[in-house]
Order: structure tokens, then C-alpha cells, then sequence
């Protein structure tokens, strides 16, 4: 019965204990811009890979070509616990814009006939660094004041449970009586300052409370032979104080904190107060949140919430403003090809410059492109020697469907192609050519090979023209 009523005093004093140490982590720059470079529609990732990318072009044509593309941060042979880490990932955005490429491509009869080489770099690459940096910035204040808001509730909380298991350690000792062995007092000490669901495992196997409580018996024992009332010293460093010191942050503070942690973390992802855990006491849990949040409210102005729950949904919503501004930011790259065909073009010079905006709702949104190429090549079969082609094309696309981490499924557009020849032209061929573009993109998951359907309309030979490609993603785990 003492043991009950002990247990009830110490549980019901501690009621508003211990919290978690430290603040959640600050958004790392390397999850923000991935999640942004993961959900970025298969338009936008034609125009930069994001790793390494395999396609196959033109499959159902007399001109097959295969192509393999890597950003230089692929390639980059730096190990990857520092290639990976946070800092060098934010500093070498300009790595994972620069894309190198190597290709081929075979005839009608699936021969190879052509070997290709070249890159693309994106000039507006630095937006994703600053867009992250001024996130880290805007969040500054508000981390730190939370920051404050733990330490000082943490430092009255840790005095408060440390100081009530002293008073019980020396209730349990002057209640034993002279009678009371070692075994009866650990035993009680155990049943009074654990929680039931640990009390077996501290019995059996937990050394360092064994110790710590051997140092207190010698304490009691000592006074005991002497018939001396026991007098135990409660300062820093006694034996009674490490012994309380011990239990309160292994079996109190140490899953509180685990709890509070997955308490925040379940608010970001979900964006309302969690259920209570189940480990420890709840009345303790709900106690220190109250104790918190009191301090939360008197700080609304800088932390934008009243209690954790506006505050993290807070952070949680201008985090994913800033995900989203870099999926939809500018894209604008330049790049060059160069292919060698041992048939007819010779030696193809292929400058080119994409640009790529997106705009309306960020998870599926509105895409204006336009994409500029000026083919110059050395014609084999024809007496003008040179043959140049630029090619002209605006175009819309609109993403239709996304998965549960709003990465594009399914993606439609149409673009208004402009061909205009710049050099000699062959005998029946017009100058100028004008093809409407039907385009679909299509794939099962984020991480499979998606399907792009071409569909022109040439308008000189008042025809059709289809072309199937087919692209792999080759991403790395452990950039993610």
C-alpha cells in the first residue's frame, strides 16, 4: 500500500516533467531542393536531368537513336558522405544543372550509323541555392525563438523531476526501516521511480542503475552500523543525486523526447495534433506540450501561431511555397550536340537553347516553353556541301495527373514547330515548314521509364508524323 501511494505522489508530482532537448531539425537544403527536383514535371526534367537519364528517341521510325545523359554531379567521383552532405550539395547546384551527353543512332536496317556527343547548361541554376537560402533566413527568427522557449522549459522541468525523485529517494529509505535489506530497497526504488512497462528490464539488466545504487546502499548501510540516522546529501555529484539524475532522464526525459519529436513530426506531416503516445505517462506528455505552448502563445507575433500546431504548420506551408517556387521557376538552358553520320549529314553541328516556365497551381501546373535549335551539317549527297535547318518551337503543356507526392503522371501539350532552311535547298523542298505538335507524357510511378507520344502535322506534305520515345530516369539513392 506505502508503495502504491509513493508511486502516486512521485507520478502526480512529475506530471509536468521532462520535454525533448534541442529543436527539430532546421530544413536541410538537400531534402527541400530534391523533393522540388522529384516532383518536377518530365517536361522540366527533359530540359536538366536530374542524375543520370537513358532515352531512347524515335522508336517507331527509319531513324532510331539512343541516348545516355548524366549531370556533371552524377559524375562528380567525390565520396559520397561528403558529395551528399548538405553544404556541397547547396554550393554545386551548378553541377546538377550541367548535363553531358552521349549518343547513337541507327538506320532503317538497325545499323549504327551515327555517334553524338554534347551538353546542356542551365544559366538560371543559382535560383534553387537562393530560393533555399532565403528560406533558411526567413525561418531564422522563429527557430531560435523556439529554441529559447525549449531551453528555459527544459531547465525548470529537468530541476522539478530531479528534485522530486530526491525527495522520494529519501521517503523509500527512512520508510525501510532497520529491518529492510539491499534486495527490498532496490526493489522498491524500482517500483516507485519507473515505469511499470521498464521495471522488469531495469531489475534484470540495467547496470548502471545497479551501480548507482550499490554507491546509495553503501551510503545507508554506513550510517546504519554507525546507529546513525541516514542523512543523504542532495547536492550535485551524491550519490542520491546521480541516482535521481539517472532515472529521470533515462526513463522519463530520453522518450519524452523521442515523443515530442514524433509529435512534431507527425503535426508537419499531417498538420494537427497527433494521438498521445503510449510509452510513457500521458498526463506527463500533455503537461509539458501545455507548459510549451503557454510560451508559444506570448510569442505569436514572431513564431505566427498561438501553440506547436500553428506554428509547424506554418513552417510546413512556407516550406512547401518555396518547394514549389523552385519547380516553377524559370528554366533557361543553352547547350550543343555534335554527331558524326558516316551516311549522308556529316558532321552535325546542333546548337540549342530551352526555355521553360511554369505557372498556375504548382502541383499541376501550366508550362510555356519554347525551344531553339539550328542544325548545321555537311551534306554528302548534294553539291551545296552545307545544309542548315533552324528550328522554332513555342509550345503549352499542362500536367494532368500526380502521385501522392505530387510528382507528374500523366502530361499533354502542344507545340506550333517553325522550320526555316537558311542555306540552298534541295530540288522540291520548300524553304519554310510549319508542323503542329500533339505531345504526351504517361508513366506508371514517379520512379518508372515514362512514355513521350509525338504527334505532327506536317503541313508541306499534308501528313502525319509519330514518334515514340522512351526515358529512364537513373537515379541515385543516395541522393535522396
Amino acid at each position: 500500500m506505502h508503495h502504491q501511494i509513493i508511486v502516486a505522489l512521485i507520478l502526480s508530482a512529475a506530471a509536468i516533467t521532462v520535454m525533448g532537448q534541442g529543436l527539430p531539425p532546421k530544413a536541410d537544403p538537400k531534402p527541400m531542393m530534391t523533393n522540388a527536383d522529384n516532383s518536377k514535371s518530365m517536361t522540366r526534367q527533359e530540359g536538366v536531368t536530374n542524375f543520370m537519364q537513358a532515352v531512347a528517341s524515335n522508336l517507331t521510325s527509319s531513324s532510331k537513336s539512343a541516348q545516355l545523359k548524366a549531370s556533371i554531379f552524377a559524375l562528380n567521383p567525390l565520396d559520397s558522405a561528403h558529395k551528399y552532405s548538405s553544404q556541397y550539395y547547396l554550393d554545386h547546384t551548378w553541377q546538377r544543372h550541367t548535363t553531358v551527353m552521349l549518343g547513337g543512332g541507327m538506320d532503317a536496317n538497325s545499323n549504327f550509323n551515327s555517334i553524338s556527343a554534347g551538353f546542356t547548361f542551365d544559366l538560371l541554376h543559382k535560383q534553387d541555392a537562393s530560393e533555399v537560402r532565403t528560406f533558411d533566413n526567413d525561418m531564422k527568427l522563429l527557430y531560435i525563438q523556439i529554441s529559447n522557449i525549449e531551453a528555459d522549459v527544459l531547465k525548470r522541468l529537468q530541476e522539478k523531476i530531479r528534485g522530486n525523485f530526491l525527495d522520494s529517494i529519501y521517503t523509500l529509505i527512512s520508510m525501510s526501516g532497520p529491518e529492510k535489506d539491499r534486495a527490498d530497497l532496490r526493489r522498491t526504488i524500482i517500483l516507485a521511480l519507473v515505469p511499470a512497462s521498464k521495471q522488469d528490464s531495469v531489475a534484470r539488466h540495467d547496470a548502471t542503475f545497479g551501480n548507482l545504487f550499490i554507491t546509495l546502499w553503501e551510503k545507508v548501510e554506513d550510517a546504519r552500523r554507525h546507529g546513525n540516522p541516514v542523512q543523504l546529501s542532495t547536492s550535485p555529484g551524491s550519490a542520491a543525486y546521480l541516482l535521481a539524475d539517472y532515472l529521470s532522464t533515462i526513463y522519463y526525459a530520453t522518450p519524452l523526447t523521442t515523443d515530442f519529436f514524433a509529435y512534431l513530426g507527425s503535426i508537419t506531416e499531417k498538420g494537427k495534433e497527433p494521438p498521445l503516445p503510449d510509452d510513457i505517462d500521458s498526463n506527463m506528455f500533455k503537461g509539458f506540450i501545455t507548459d510549451i505552448n503557454v510560451e508559444v502563445k506570448q510569442h505569436v507575433a514572431v513564431l505566427h501561431g498561438k501553440d506547436l500546431v500553428e506554428v509547424y504548420t506554418y513552417i510546413q506551408k512556407e516550406y512547401k511555397r518555396h518547394v514549389n517556387r523552385i519547380k516553377l521557376r524559370p528554366l533557361l538552358t543553352l547547350g550543343y550536340n555534335y554527331t558524326y553520320n558516316k551516311d549522308v549529314l556529316q558532321n552535325q553541328h546542333l546548337p540549342s537553347g530551352f526555355f521553360l516556365v511554369g505557372f498556375c497551381d504548382p502541383d499541376r501546373p501550366y508550362q510555356f516553353s519554347f525551344n531553339f535549335t539550328d542544325s548545321a551539317s555537311t551534306d554528302t549527297t548534294h553539291t551545296t556541301g552545307n545544309h542548315n535547318i533552324m528550328v522554332f518551337q513555342p509550345g503549352i503543356s499542362k500536367v494532368f495527373a500526380i502521385d501522392a507526392n505530387a510528382a507528374s503522371l500523366f502530361e499533354a501539350g502542344f507545340t506550333l514547330e517553325y522550320d526555316r532552311c537558311t542555306s540552298s535547298i534541295y530540288d522540291g523542298q520548300k524553304r519554310d515548314n510549319l508542323l503542329p505538335t500533339l505531345t504526351f507524357q504517361a508513366r506508371p510511378t514517379a520512379t518508372s521509364p515514362w512514355i513521350k507520344l509525338v504527334v505532327k502535322r506536317d503541313t508541306n506534305a499534308a501528313n502525319f508524323l509519330g514518334f515514340l520515345n522512351v526515358t529512364f530516369n537513373l537515379d541515385n539513392p543516395s541522393g535522396k
